[in-house]
């Protein structure tokens, strides 16, 4: 344990907060008293007591193993036989319900929205309609132009329905005062 200098205080190191807020200390009569600022500050000549105990500093113990010796699972592709991962799979389907049975079912994707998704893309040409790139390594999505939680009517209609790219479907949801109508009406540069 340690003393502090100013008011005897008891503590595992003195730090410079310590010094600073109780004291107002500043960092160069901080340093003019003996002790280090910034990063991992110590005092100078004595054990940084943070460190004590430990093997690695500022990381987590790594298991000590011998050079030279090979890993249990090297070369291994699966450590569960084909027919221990059937076992698993039946058992897994027995103990979860599926489809509607399921309390986390919301319908799901039903072969009317895949078909709405496709002829929206196959309209647009599988292009961003705000930016105009096409989808080179990047992903497209549809987007509902009404959203379908006040407008369910419009869900399968395919004037409702834009091809937009990940980055611009972003926008849509998360930039306040986004009008997507104004900006689809918008004409693009053509370079």
């Amino acid at each position: 344990m340690y003393k502090c200098a100013l008011c005897g205080q008891e503590m595992k190191a003195v730090s410079w907060k310590h010094l600073h807020f109780k004291h107002g200390l500043t960092s160069a009569e901080y340093e003019a008293m003996g002790y280090e600022t910034g990063i991992g500050a110590k005092l100078k000549g004595r054990p940084n007591l943070a460190l004590k105990g430990r093997k690695f500093p500022g990381r987590r113990n790594v298991a000590q193993y011998p050079k030279g010796r090979e890993p249990w699972n090297k070369g291994k592709t699966g450590v569960y036989t084909a027919e221990q991962l059937q076992r698993i799979s039946e058992g897994t389907k027995r103990n979860t319900p599926r489809g509607p049975n399921n309390p986390a079912w919301k319908g799901g994707i039903s072969i009317k929205a895949r078909e709405w998704r496709e002829a929206v893309f196959e309209r647009d040409n599988h292009t961003c309609q705000l930016c105009g790139r096409e989808p080179g390594g990047m992903r497209i999505c549809t987007h509902h132009i009404k959203p379908k939680s006040t407008h369910p009517e419009l869900e399968y209609d395919i004037s409702n329905g834009v091809t937009l790219c990940n980055s611009c479907h972003a926008t849509t949801h998360f930039r306040p005062g986004f009008d997507l109508i104004a900006e689809l009406d918008k004409p693009r540069d053509q370079s």
